[in-house]
């Protein structure tokens, strides 16, 4: 299998997986395998390179301010009609606007959280938008190394 992608349901959102895992069977997707990890933070602090250290520092602050605790789930899914990568951007949402101007129906206009839990520092917003996924094939193969995830990965897509 070649159509896939990872979905990260960050922790602020955990406790909301039945509910995702429903919408995004709604939305046509088949979630191929599930792994529940732990250690977000240590993750975050590795795939926000547009964040500086200090940025990613106040980000991953808020989660314990918060309570959201550092558990995370990492689901493999496919959607039934191909471009599973695509698809899936456009069905979390935008990680900034979700808030301001949501699209309905997205993942992150359902189970991101509201404005009042954004942090911010230096100039940037962080938001807490409840999942993650790659942008693209490079970037999953990336993020599946850096979270450790690759051979787990590897036995749904040899190609990673």
């Amino acid at each position: 299998m070649n159509d896939f992608s990872i979905l990260l349901i960050k922790p602020e959102a955990v406790n909301y997986a039945k509910e995702i895992i429903k919408d995004l069977n709604d939305k046509g997707y088949n979630i191929i395998d599930k792994k529940n990890l732990n250690g977000y933070s240590n993750f975050a602090g590795k795939i926000y390179e547009i964040l500086t250290s200090e940025q990613v520092e106040e980000y991953i602050k808020g989660y314990k301010v918060n309570n959201f605790g550092d558990d995370f789930i990492v689901l493999i899914l496919a959607h039934n009609q191909g471009d599973t990568i695509r698809r899936l951007k456009i069905d979390k949402g935008d990680w900034k606007s979700y808030q301001t101007n949501p699209i309905k129906g997205t993942l992150r206009s359902k189970f991101g959280l509201p404005e009042c839990f954004n942090r911010y520092y230096d100039g940037a917003k962080l938001v807490y938008c409840g999942v993650h996924s790659p942008h693209d094939y490079e970037e999953l193969k990336k993020q599946a190394e850096i979270l450790g995830i690759t051979d787990w990965v590897k036995k749904y897509c040899s190609d990673l």
